[in-house]
């Protein structure tokens, strides 16, 4: 068969670099925490379930040991005293400028005094537990009337069970040095304060404590990274699927992810990752597969302590039929040196590319390096490509592979030329 050449125009074109990093999406998941101090001092008020009402109502129905409207968990412990995080998260807010005294700073609204009476927290942290760092919505924790000078975490910055954050004090409204726990389920939000407990009067199942014992929390932490979610299966391809997800976890050391083939497969783990940053949503591209297969994945975290308590939901998806892919250009040769240029000739043997991508390297050991690409070629036929601006006396190799909707063909044969 005679060869028809002919001459086509190069147009330059952009290959996207592959992003994994996405903007967050706000979830809330079940947190236990240990108690805030390592004392074994009682809590000396407790959360009021009747919030607003009049009298007062404990998780366990009595009325003792609470204080009207009160809407979080009191340990009376002496200024100075260490407290600690209760469950891993990030700082989301801080306030240390507030004298140890309650009421001493009248002029701050944040440190209470005669003119902002019950409306002050003085030194204070707010952790979020969510994982969601940009709003701080989601679980919250709170840890009021702090000792000024001690609230030094910067906002942002992750921390573990256990940690120390600062000490007690008495600043704020405060009827004397303790420390005040408090839980919200959005974030500021003061409609969502929540009673740690769960007793036949509290409103909160199951209890956010690790344990309790006589009504008093441990000091144990529960560990276990939080469970990966909204684990979604996209952008199929004959030999790919694209799995998203969110990590949640604050303190992982790997990202496990487990696929079967079809719904009835068989589960197995096919790889992990590392840590992550969490607070965001993250993608993986799963390559090597047979087209026109179903495939369904989940992820679990890990850490020292175990694996998050449950598997992520489960998602399926299929890759597309393999029939779809181009064909892969033949037939790639180069001629016509000059002492800046070399003609780069090839067959497009596809009738359905989007583009046919042309890589080049320097000499026989040098790396591939894409130089673009041509649009929609008529097929079945040969072409040639003029490749300037070169070196002389210098050896150039070429390959080319076609590429569509669906996926990319083999690479060509490699070629390679010597410019005069």
């Amino acid at each position: 068969m005679t060869l028809t050449m002919k001459k086509i125009i190069f147009i330059a074109s952009v290959i996207a670099v592959v992003i994994v990093f996405v903007l967050p999406i706000p979830t809330f998941a079940q947190v236990t925490f240990r108690r805030p101090i390592d004392l074994a001092t009682a809590i000396n008020s407790y959360f009021d379930n009747n919030l607003s009402i009049t009298g007062t109502q404990k998780y366990d129905c009595s009325t003792s040991t609470t204080r009207s409207d009160h809407q979080g968990v009191d340990f009376p412990v002496p200024i100075g005293t260490p407290v600690i995080t209760a469950a891993a998260g990030r700082i989301y807010e801080i306030w240390n400028s507030c004298p140890n005294t309650s009421g001493a700073n009248g002029s701050d609204p944040k440190c209470g005094g005669p003119n902002n009476p019950g409306n002050s927290y003085g030194n204070y942290y707010r952790i979020d537990h969510a994982a969601d760092t940009a709003d701080g919505k989601g679980l919250v924790s709170i840890y009021a009337h702090m000792k000024q000078g001690t609230v030094t975490i910067p906002v942002l910055t992750p921390v573990s069970c256990s940690q120390q954050l600062g000490q007690s004090a008495s600043s704020g409204d405060s009827t004397g040095p303790h420390l005040h726990f408090e839980l919200r389920t959005d974030g500021l939000n003061s409609l969502t304060k929540i009673d740690p407990f769960i007793g036949s009067c509290s409103h909160l199942t199951p209890p956010s404590w690790t344990s309790v014992s006589n009504g008093q929390p441990t000091t144990q932490c529960d560990n276990h990274p939080l469970t990966p979610s909204n684990v979604s299966v996209s952008n199929p391809t004959a030999s790919s699927l694209q799995i998203n997800f969110k990590d949640n976890a604050l303190n992982e050391t790997n990202i496990l992810v487990e696929r079967k083939t079809g719904a009835f497969g068989t589960w197995s783990q096919i790889t992990n990752f590392g840590a992550l940053s969490g607070a965001s949503s993250w993608y993986w591209t799963n390559g090597g597969l047979s087209s026109g297969t179903t495939y369904c994945y989940r992820l679990r975290a890990q850490n020292s302590f175990g694996y998050s308590d449950t598997y992520s939901n489960e998602s399926c998806g299929t890759t597309s039929s393999s029939s779809s892919l181009p064909l892969a250009p033949s037939n790639v040769i180069i001629t016509s040196p000059t002492t800046n240029s070399l003609q780069v000739n090839f067959k497009d043997n596809a009738t359905n590319e989007t583009n046919i991508l042309i890589e080049r390297k320097i000499g026989i050991s040098g790396g591939w390096v894409s130089l673009g690409g041509f649009g929609v070629l008529a097929g079945a036929s040969s072409w040639y490509w003029t490749n300037s601006g070169l070196s002389s006396k210098t050896t150039y190799c070429y390959r080319l592979k076609a590429i569509n909707t669906v996926g990319s063909s083999p690479y060509s044969n490699e070629a390679c030329g010597t410019t005069l």
